[in-house]
Order: C-alpha cells, then sequence, then structure tokens
C-alpha cells in the first residue's frame, strides 16, 4: 500500500469517492484514538503536521498489533480451557465405567 502524502494541504471542500474512511484523533493531552464517526468531526486547534500524522500513525499500529496479539492470546486460552474440560469429561466418563 503507498501513501501521496504530496496533498497534505488542507483540502476541506475536496469531493471524492472512497472505499472507507476513519479519523485518526490527537486529543489534546496528547492521547491518540481513531474515529469512524464521520458525521461528527472534532473541533481541532491545528492542522496536522507531518510529525503528527508519522507519530499518530505509529500509535495506531502499535496499539492495533496489540489487540490482535491480545486476540489471539484469549482464542488460544479459550481452546486451552476447552481441551481441559473435554479431558475432565472424558477422565469422569472413565472412572464411572470402572464401577
Amino acid at each position: 500500500m503507498t501513501m501521496d502524502l504530496s496533498n497534505l494541504k488542507n483540502q476541506q471542500g475536496a469531493a471524492s469517492q472512497a472505499t472507507t474512511a476513519f479519523l485518526v484523533v490527537v486529543d489534546t493531552d496528547g492521547s491518540v484514538s481513531v474515529s469512524t464517526d464521520l458525521a461528527n468531526p472534532p473541533n481541532v486547534e491545528r492542522s496536522a503536521t507531518f510529525t503528527d500524522i508519522r507519530t499518530a500513525s505509529h500509535v495506531v499500529q502499535e496499539d492495533t498489533r496489540a489487540m490482535q496479539i491480545s486476540g489471539l492470546v484469549q482464542q488460544q486460552m479459550m481452546a486451552v480451557g476447552q481441551m481441559v474440560q473435554q479431558q475432565m469429561q472424558t477422565e469422569a466418563l472413565a472412572k464411572s465405567l470402572k464401577l
């Protein structure tokens, strides 16, 4: 994927077609968030600089990576839990058959 950064100037009123869109917002306290609500854009103090874009992009990338890893760990924990439950059921069945 490539990104054309040559047109970073303010493009208010520039109409274009897009497949999807989202806002990366840097709050006044410096925290970065992503919003898909384009109908209610935040009030901004200033235009984003290249450094703002680079820093916020890095934060979003790292946070989404952490979310992905967390989801994988959760899936593995659920799988282990199911295996333990199946093993306990199997042991209980084996114990009951020895009666």
